[in-house]
């Protein structure tokens, strides 16, 4: 279980929500707004890292600390 507390002034709603669902939420089904941030870790990022949960060691040999990303404008 986790605690979440986002700032209201920043978070409108939070959902816990799997790879389908995320990449039809990107797509606009559901008229969810998703920030230009979010959308472009999420689309860089998270479905590589998502392949790896439950795969002992893996996230961890995913970790990359070293690099700075720059996406530019998002």
């Amino acid at each position: 279980d986790v605690d979440v507390a986002p700032e209201p002034n920043e978070v409108e709603a939070v959902a816990w929500v799997g790879p389908d669902r995320l990449r039809a939420m990107l797509a606009g089904e559901g008229g969810v707004a998703i920030t230009p941030w979010c959308r472009v870790i999420a689309e860089r990022f998270v479905f590589g890292w998502w392949d790896k949960v439950g795969v002992p060691g893996a996230l961890a040999a995913a970790r990359d600390a070293d690099t700075i990303h720059r996406f530019g404008d998002c």
